[in-house]
């Protein structure tokens, strides 16, 4: 596989100054856009055959991209367990989080476990959790996206994965249009398959246990392919209740798209796209989009979350990044194959405005001195001093072959920084 191994460590160096402790994980793009985790902490009544009403579980997203055209995605569960809602998400966040650290290219998890999903939450093992990844899997279990516009990256990402001379690609701000054809084609799209047993063998009141779990290969192709938002888990893990954590995921993928700060939204437009109830007054959404916001800020996802009213009864939301979504857009180009200390390098050369095709090059054939070119940089900026062009500048100390600790005053800071981690 095209991975780049581990060299000099500690990354956690690099990483200082820039607002994070750890690196984000790649979720699938596609996932992260479409709203289909429902805002709500309870579902509705059923009716006298035990199903739920229609909008419980399914719902239709219309968007328009950057270029112009209009797409619609319906996304539908069972009548019976209904779209997944509430801190649901929670449990895919942690799917993706698990695929990521043992890089299972094929969605397939060997041995599934609830502690192991529990584990990646940070949750303890107890009758109450297994019943929340129990019914979460359910509800994703039955999910299925008709589209016409699922990113296909099953080529690239197998590419990637034989090794051949292929990378990842950035994400951009336009969804292609569809190609005219005689006839108009539409997909169905799974999310994942499961299978779950409790057994009666230990325990009177039974044991249970996953004995298959899968994630369609279609969305982990997605996240080698780089067509991917990332997602810092311990800060999505810190916000409270649904609607802060989809808004996290929506500002995620625009900076995933490189789409340009400042973003601007209606309430209406919000509302839809955190999957909020149709049918809340609009100054209870702008109230919980308000505190949604306020949290991110707190948390350094974005940096700013304004609220304007330039009428009675109107509502417009202002958004920039925080040091959290500066990272995450630097991460673009960036797959899950990567390793570690590669990610930490290609986000720092992006950040200092090395091409992306020109800084994987450099990472894959000189990345033990990259490592030291950039230390000097992080050095650099510590100091307040920035440099004219300073992705040439990079380029040329690493074909120089330029050693830093050769510099008494980088050499203090660097061991200085060495005893604190």
């Amino acid at each position: 596989m095209s991975l780049i191994e581990p060299v000099s460590p500690p990354y956690e160096l690099l990483l200082s100054g820039r607002g994070v402790s750890a690196l984000p994980i790649p979720a699938p793009l596609d996932l992260v856009e479409i709203p289909f985790i429902r805002a709500t902490y309870k579902l509705e009544d059923r009716d006298a055959a035990g199903n739920l009403p229609v909008e419980a579980y399914k719902i239709t997203h219309e968007t328009t991209s950057a270029d112009g055209s209009r797409y619609r995605v319906t996304v539908q569960g069972s009548a019976e367990h209904g779209l997944p809602y509430g801190n649901d998400g929670d449990i895919l966040v942690a799917l993706f989080k698990l695929l990521d650290q043992h890089k299972l290219v094929d969605g397939l998890f060997p041995s599934p476990s609830v502690r192991m999903i529990a584990d990646a939450l940070g949750l303890p093992m107890t009758g109450q959790n297994a019943e929340r990844i129990r019914g979460a899997l359910a509800r994703f279990g039955h999910v299925r996206f008709e589209t016409r516009k699922v990113f296909r990256a099953e080529e690239l990402a197998g590419a990637i994965t034989r090794g051949e001379d292929a990378a990842p690609v950035a994400p951009d701000s336009a969804v292609p249009r569809p190609q005219a054809t005689a006839a108009q084609q539409e997909e169905v799209t799974w999310l994942l398959q499961y299978r779950w047993e409790t057994s009666y063998d230990r325990k009177e009141d039974g044991e249970q246990r996953i004995r298959h779990l899968w994630v369609n290969p279609i969305w982990v192709a997605q996240a080698i392919a780089g067509w991917a938002a990332w997602i810092d888990t311990g800060v999505y893990g810190e916000l409270s209740g649904p609607i802060a954590r989809r808004l996290y995921q929506l500002m995620a993928s625009f900076a995933a798209r490189g789409r340009p700060a400042p973003w601007v939204f209606g309430l209406e437009e919000l509302r839809a796209a955190c999957a909020m109830s149709a049918t809340a007054e609009p100054k209870k959404v702008r109230d919980r989009l308000v505190k949604a916001g306020d949290a991110l800020r707190e948390q350094g996802v974005l940096a700013r979350f304004d609220l304007r009213s330039p009428k009675k009864g109107q509502y417009v939301f202002t958004a920039e990044p925080g040091p959290v979504l500066q990272v995450a857009s630097a991460l673009r180009g960036v797959g899950l194959l990567d390793l570690h200390e590669a990610r930490v390098q290609m986000l720092l050369l992006n950040h200092f405005g090395v091409n992306a095709r020109v800084a994987r090059q450099l990472v894959r054939e000189q990345a033990h001195q990259v490592y030291w070119v950039l230390a000097y940089m992080v050095y650099r900026e510590h100091l307040g001093e920035k440099v004219d062009n300073a992705g040439g500048f990079i380029r040329r100390l690493v074909q120089e072959g330029y050693n830093p600790r050769g510099d008494d005053g980088f050499q203090r800071w660097y061991d200085r920084r060495m005893s604190a981690l």
